[in-house]
This record gives C-alpha cells, sequence and structure tokens, in this order.
C-alpha cells in the first residue's frame, strides 16, 4: 500500500477536523505530498526521513529546525500499514500543544489508509468479477477453469440465476448504472458488453424453482423501481437458469431479443417473445440449440408426432386436409397435436407458440448448412 497525493488529502482533511494546525503528509520517500501549505508541496523533510528509518514519532524543537532540511518545530509521527511504515505524518507547532493530539491523529490517518485499502480491493474483486461474467458468457471456457476463478472470487456458480440485459444511451455512464446495482443487491454480477449495454446476472434464493421463480421476478421488480432513469433504458429478462451451460446459452437469447425488439419498445421478457429472439440470432449456436431442443422434446415423445406437424403445417394448418395427407382419421391428427402442446408447453392456438414451432421445423443456422454441404 502506497500513500498517493490524493490519499494524502484525505489524510489531511480528516486530519483538521482534529487539530487546527499546519498538517503535512509525506510519502515513503520523504517528500510532502499534501500539505495545509500548498508551498512545501514537493520539499523533501528531513525529520520525515528520520521518522520513517527509525519507526518512531520525531520532534523537531526550535533549535533542531536550523539544522535540518524542510522541517518546522512539531511532531513528525510514522504512519503504519501492516507493521510497514509507508508515510510521516507532521503537525507544525508548539511541541506543547501539538504533543497531547500526536497518537489521536495518526489514528485517524491509519484509520483512513485502511479504508482507501478496502476501497482499493473491492475494486479489484469487481473488476476480477467482472472479467470473469465475460469470460462466462463471451468466450468457451473450460468449466474448470472457470470454477477455479469463482471460488477465488466466493462467486457460487452452482446456484440459479436470472440474468438481465440492460440498455442505455451513450451518454450514460456504466460506472454509475453499476454503482446503482452494487446498492440494490451486493450479490449482483455484472459486467459491459460494448458501451452501451450491461449484462447482469442475479443469484436466485431458495432450492425449489418455484420459489426461485418468485425470487426472480421480485428482483426484476426492484430492479425497475430502484434503479433511476429506468425510463430511458431498454430491458430484456430471462427465466431463471439453472446450469452453468444455460446461463452463457440464455444470454445469447437474451442478446438476440435485444436485436430483434422494436426502438421504442424497453422492456420484454423472453418468455414472452420466443420467436422474435429465435428469428433475430446473435448466436447461432444458441440459436441450433433453441430449435433442437423443441424437436428433440416432441421426438421424445413419440417421432410420429414431428411429421404430423410438419404435414399440418404444410396444409395451412388444415386438420382435415393434413389426415387425408397421412391417411388416418381427423380425430388422429388432433389428437396428435394435444400431445405435441403437452409436451412442449406450447399452444398452438397462441400465435408465439405456433411460430416457434413452424421456425424450429424450418430454421437451419448458415454455419451447420455449410459445415454439411462440405461434408458432401
Amino acid at each position: 500500500m502506497k500513500i498517493t497525493p490524493d490519499l494524502a488529502n484525505a489524510i489531511v482533511q480528516r486530519a483538521i477536523k482534529i487539530i487546527k494546525n499546519a498538517l503535512n503528509v509525506m510519502d515513503e520517500q520523504g517528500y510532502i505530498i499534501a500539505s495545509t501549505d500548498h508551498s512545501r508541496l514537493h520539499q523533501r523533510h528531513e525529520g520525515a526521513i528520520l521518522a520513517l528509518s527509525e519507526k518512531r514519532t520525531i520532534e523537531i524543537t526550535d533549535e533542531m529546525q536550523h539544522n535540518m532540511w524542510g522541517v518546522k518545530p512539531g511532531v513528525n509521527l510514522p504512519i503504519f500499514f501492516k507493521d510497514q511504515a509507508i508515510g510521516v505524518i507532521g503537525i507544525s507547532g508548539r511541541l506543547e500543544d501539538v504533543r497531547q493530539y500526536g497518537e489521536l491523529v495518526r489514528m485517524a490517518a491509519e484509520m483512513t489508509v485502511e479504508h482507501a485499502h478496502e476501497l482499493e480491493l473491492l475494486r479489484w474483486s469487481e473488476t476480477r468479477k467482472e472479467e470473469f461474467v465475460q469470460q462466462w458468457l463471451q468466450y468457451e471456457t473450460n468449466e474448470d477453469h472457470l470454477r477455479s476463478i469463482a471460488a477465488k472470487l466466493n462467486v457460487n456458480m452452482d446456484t440459479s440465476f436470472g440474468i438481465a440485459l440492460c440498455q442505455h444511451p451513450i451518454d450514460i455512464d456504466q460506472r454509475t448504472i453499476t454503482k446503482q446495482l452494487s446498492q440494490i443487491n451486493p450479490h449482483i454480477l455484472k459486467a459491459s458488453c460494448n458501451s452501451m449495454t450491461l449484462v447482469i446476472l442475479v443469484p436466485l434464493q431458495g432450492k425449489k424453482q418455484e420459489t426461485q421463480h418468485m425470487h426472480w421476478e421480485k428482483s426484476t421488480k426492484r430492479l425497475l423501481k430502484d434503479m433511476k432513469g429506468t425510463n430511458k433504458y431498454r430491458w430484456v429478462f430471462s427465466t431463471p437458469v439453472h446450469s452453468i451451460g444455460g446461463v452463457r446459452s440464455a444470454f445469447s437469447g437474451l442478446c438476440s431479443l435485444l436485436n430483434g425488439l422494436p426502438e421504442n419498445q424497453h422492456l420484454a421478457n423472453i418468455s414472452d417473445y420466443p420467436l422474435a429472439a429465435l428469428l433475430n440470432p446473435i448466436s447461432e449456436t444458441w440459436q441450433l440449440e433453441q430449435v433442437d431442443n423443441i424437436l428433440q422434446t416432441i421426438t421424445d415423445k413419440n417421432p410420429v408426432l414431428l411429421s404430423t406437424l410438419q404435414t399440418w403445417f404444410l396444409q395451412n394448418s388444415d386438420i382435415d386436409k393434413a389426415a387425408s395427407s397421412l391417411s388416418i382419421h381427423p380425430n388422429t391428427v388432433r389428437y396428435r397435436l394435444r400431445q405435441i402442446e403437452e409436451c412442449t408447453g406450447f399452444l398452438l392456438t397462441n400465435f408465439q407458440h405456433k411460430g416457434l414451432l413452424y421456425a424450429a421445423l424450418t430454421i437451419r443456422p448458415t454455419s451447420q448448412w455449410i459445415v454439411t454441404l462440405n461434408k458432401k
């Protein structure tokens, strides 16, 4: 820990609340870096050098000031941090007057140093956490490596998370937003996606998914309520995510949703706009994963359901024509469509859900098409 000019000035400001005498703060080399008398700045103080080398309080008498460089009568007390003398605070004046204040002033100085150190550690931790989040979400990183970093930062990766993207005007400083987020919930993880977008990860309480959903709903409401200037931001929210890989996937989905939202829309949940997210992919890996999940759910239920759904779409959602094309009874088509609704949770009367199923059957991400083509 070093005493910087800013820290030295903070020490002076705190010390003058205790004593009104002239004050100096010297660095580890004995140079005055903060003072109530600006004319003394940058001078080398021999009393401070002696206090640093001997690690004790040095009193300067009227006689001594004529034999030492840069000193005035008073006391000079070393400032300690973790048993190391890192600077000196000097109080000018008659020894009889200032001696009694020496230890009190030194204590105030050391408390200021401790507080500055804690803030420095906090800033370091926040920076490392932001780098960790960026590595987790934007790069294919080995899970063991991620867990190793998370353990050092005291981050629990095995909890469920709610994820949000916050897009803000270019003239708003992201540091202001991150400070507000930390005040709302100190356990929030956050990182910059670009100069106008932040990603926010909120650890969710409770072991049951119902409890986690309730906690995430309360958290989103609080974010929208407590964040100053929220009306200037655009927010998109995920559903609760329960796995390490799922967090990265959900982040890609939110990026796609934000990419597909109209400019005048300032709030959206991905559960309400799944089709918009799927059709505006930022990440084709995420897009393919969503398509595969939908199709696999149907195939696991009964492979024949997939061909029935395809035929139903090809026949413009006409059950009788689909039944005729498949050579089965219309009631069989109806039964199979109900099974699709049950296993996917999608309603074929809902435009978003119907569009999502159609997209899953027809979307082929470019990168996968190129890979398939090259294999032929």
